[in-house]
């Protein structure tokens, strides 16, 4: 059945950014809306989508196995947008890449790590790892550093990581990427978190407030992606909802 698109169209589910409020110990979100059109109207934030189908742009049901193989290909995403009667329903969106850039550059930009030794295209420091991991483990590899604290990342979801868990367990190959994981906390709380919020990884270090401190981490979710010389080419702090794809596109060409 045909249905008619208003104009105005609300792209959330890709744009949104979690950011972790330190000093409230809070999870904010900061989202990005595009609209399209002359009429231009907001979303209520109450607004409830009833309807368990999902549609293309056009009004048409998409299969709900062929949506997710779209959103998984990260060349679309899911959101929503509005019918003539005013009604939302859960609608699929092919990613503008242009705009795409631009939301990525304001994410990154938002979400920098507070180390100002942890920006794009700078060397990493492994040294901090030494006490717990021979630099002759990291040689030759790219890295992926992901910091992580029990209830930070996407609040206390079950299975945060997720999205992520699904891209690196595509790329999961410890002879050319080493992704190791660490925690602040004692091993038994961690062991507990995890149960609830599995992470990828080929090696935990937990109990590393130390090192934490040298990325100045202030101990929430930080992830660091090197290439096999060392030289960062992502680093994002908190939940940015960019950072699977991202992931996908750079550990492709690696």
């Amino acid at each position: 059945m045909k249905r008619s698109i208003l104009i105005t169209i609300l792209l959330l589910s890709v744009y949104s950014v979690y950011a972790q409020d330190t000093s409230r110990k809070a999870v904010s979100v900061t989202s990005t809306v595009i609209k399209k059109g002359s009429e231009l109207q907001k979303m209520p934030m109450s607004v409830k989508i009833t309807d368990p189908k999902i549609y293309d742009k056009a009004g048409n049901v998409v299969d709900s196995l062929e949506a997710i193989a779209k959103v998984k290909s990260f060349l679309y995403t899911l959101g929503w947008a509005a019918n003539k009667d005013g009604e939302y329903k859960r609608t699929l969106f092919k990613i503008d890449p242009e705009l795409q850039v631009m939301i990525d550059a304001n994410t990154k930009k938002l979400l920098q790590p507070k180390n100002t030794k942890l920006r794009e295209g700078l060397v990493l420091d492994l040294r901090p790892l030494s006490k717990k991991l021979a630099h002759k483990e990291m040689d030759g590899k790219a890295v992926l550093l992901i910091f992580w604290c029990d209830g930070c990342f996407n609040g206390s979801t079950p299975d945060a990581y997720k999205e992520i868990n699904e891209v690196l367990t595509k790329y999961k190959n410890p002879d050319k990427l080493e992704i190791i994981a660490i925690t602040h906390h004692l091993p038994e709380h961690a062991m507990k978190a995890l149960m609830k919020n599995p992470i990828v990884n080929n090696r935990h270090i937990v109990d590393a407030g130390e090192i934490n401190d040298s990325y100045e981490t202030e101990n929430q979710p930080l992830l660091i992606l090197t290439d096999q010389t060392h030289k960062i080419l992502y680093a994002i702090k908190g939940n940015a909802a960019i950072t699977p794809r991202i992931l996908n596109n750079t550990l492709k060409e690696i």
